[in-house]
């Protein structure tokens, strides 16, 4: 064979293997500096910092997408709302060389009618570590799903967040492998739904606990303590 001839097997065979990971799904890079995108995955597409992606949210969590998270700390400064996605991977790092977002204020995130949406290996905290003298802002919660089906949350932890962790809402999901640890929550009346669980709060949902879920030091100081529960408050759910 020529050496053009294999030129243009070689450009035809690129093209049909770009072509088809480019029609499985979209890589973004999630990175926690400017200077660490040289660490970016194969393929991927874009390169930016989390505050960058949550400015146009729905540019880039979209269906068919991975989030590849790099390890370091990853500043969420502003909601980020998604809805109406399918098939939504964020993916994480190892506990060595851990992704970890830390939410900064009540900010947080919210997925709405998602289907087969995943988090692997993926670590959230607030900002402020604990409650003093009542002047941190009480956050809702830092993760809520409403109306989503088959999401799954794999070895991820969620730990010292100011306000419920996690809320699902109308929501079937399976938790492998987490953790939560010292969250904290203060809810001062039966009303305000979004503080009644630290850890967990699950609504007319089914939670599915497999390959062992940790709940340590989750703590509630609140003003009407019988409708507050340190790990789980759950309502019309099968867990």
């Amino acid at each position: 064979m020529t050496q053009s001839a294999l030129f243009t097997v070689l450009v035809a065979a690129l093209f049909i293997n770009t072509l088809s990971y480019c029609s499985a799904e979209n890589v973004y890079c999630v990175t926690p500096t400017a200077t660490s995108c040289s660490s970016c995955p194969h393929n991927s597409t874009h390169c930016a910092r989390l505050s960058v992606y949550a400015e146009e949210a729905d540019l880039y969590f979209t269906s068919n997408t991975t989030m590849v998270f790099l390890p370091g700390d990853h500043v969420l400064d502003r909601n980020i709302n998604v809805a109406n996605v399918n098939q939504l991977n964020m993916l994480g790092g190892s506990s060595s060389e851990a992704a970890t977002v830390i939410r900064k204020g009540s900010v947080g995130f919210s997925f709405t009618n998602m289907v087969d949406f995943k988090i692997y290996s993926l670590a959230f905290t607030s900002y402020y570590k604990s409650w003093s003298y009542g002047n941190h802002p009480a956050s809702s919660s830092g993760m809520f799903l409403q109306s989503t089906q088959h999401a799954k949350l794999v070895n991820c932890s969620f730990h010292n967040n100011i306000g419920t962790a996690l809320a699902v809402c109308d929501t079937d999901i399976m938790l492998v492998e987490n953790k939560f640890i010292h969250n904290q929550c203060a809810c001062k009346s039966f009303s305000e739904m979004h503080e009644l669980g630290c850890a967990i709060i699950a609504l007319n949902s089914t939670m599915t606990f497999t390959g062992g879920t940790s709940f340590l030091r989750n703590t509630q100081t609140a003003s009407y303590p019988f409708y507050c529960a340190g790990a789980i408050w759950a309502s019309a759910s099968s867990l």
